[in-house]
């Protein structure tokens, strides 16, 4: 809160008028952390709806990546390109074929705006999923497990 003199100035007595001010200071992600889980469905042709209470941080696209053969990563642009700048900031600490690994596994989704996006086969096949899975927040990218994965965890 800040308080504001008669003559609007900061720093005043407060006799005047008090204000509000509600800023909203996101991480460098661009978002509210993920977190939680959502039960979703993943339609036969592939397309999922990204949860309601996640969805407002996706734009037109979406990256996607498998992690081993556990569960898919979901990441807002923002998101991925911090990941990827990150890797390429190391200073050669990190191996350039984990760059290119990055890069090579990551298949860009278009976002239409009902919130859904097409999961390849190829991926869903990787990773075990089909029609009920789990979406989990972890802070900066969504997790999407199979329900059995998830329930292992």
């Amino acid at each position: 809160m800040e308080r504001t003199g008669a003559t609007g100035e900061p720093g005043g007595t407060g006799v005047a008028s008090t204000t509000e001010r509600a800023v909203e200071v996101l991480p460098p992600y661009g978002h509210p952390a993920f977190s939680g889980s959502v039960p979703a469905r993943l339609e036969p042709t592939g397309r999922l709806a990204i949860p309601a209470v996640f969805r407002s941080a996706f734009g037109s696209q979406a990256r996607l990546r498998p992690y081993r053969d556990q569960h898919l990563m979901l990441w807002t642009d923002r998101a991925f390109e911090l990941v990827a700048d990150a890797l390429a900031t190391t200073g050669g600490l990190i191996d350039p074929q984990v760059r290119k690994n990055l890069h090579r596994a990551t298949h860009t989704a278009g976002v239409d705006r009902q919130g859904r996006l097409i999961v390849p086969p190829e991926m869903r096949e990787r990773v075990g999923i089909t029609d009920q899975v789990v979406v989990v927040g972890a802070i900066e990218v969504l997790e999407i497990y199979s329900v059995e994965a998830f329930e292992r965890l």
